[in-house]
């Protein structure tokens, strides 16, 4: 009895270990936002699968972003992804003034809105210097 159940116990084991579940695969992207081949701060990118959860980053002073899955992993899902940008104030005067630099306004005028952003990247693995150009 003891070795019909020994082949059993290890395919439950190897189907475990192979990772059988529902989970996306989910890998690390980080990359730099340009304009005109010029880095682009003050930005935050959606990146949007074709289902599932989003992914959202950042841009720094140096246009540079890391993606953010959820609050416990980096990255995106694997798979075609629409990408919108929005404006993000860095300081309380830039905040109140609701101004927002031109190619900041012309890249959100373009690129604002998810359900019609013209940008489309297809993530195939982990990527650390991918560009997104918003031109």
């Amino acid at each position: 009895m003891r070795t019909r159940l020994l082949p059993l116990a290890l395919l439950g084991v190897l189907l475990v270990v192979t990772g059988c579940s529902d989970e996306p695969r989910v890998v690390k992207v980080s990359g730099v936002v340009t304009h005109n081949g010029e880095p682009v701060p003050n930005l935050r990118l959606n990146f949007q699968p074709e289902k599932g959860r989003p992914s959202w980053g950042d841009t720094n002073e140096k246009g540079e972003f890391t993606l953010e899955y959820d609050a416990t992993r980096k990255g995106a899902q694997v798979g075609m992804h629409t990408v919108s940008a929005s404006y993000l104030p860095r300081t309380g005067d830039e905040e109140m003034s609701g101004k927002m630099p031109p190619v900041v306004k012309s890249i959100t005028d373009k690129y604002g809105d998810m359900q019609n952003s013209p940008l489309k990247i297809e993530i195939t693995g982990s990527i650390d210097n991918l560009e997104v150009k918003f031109d």
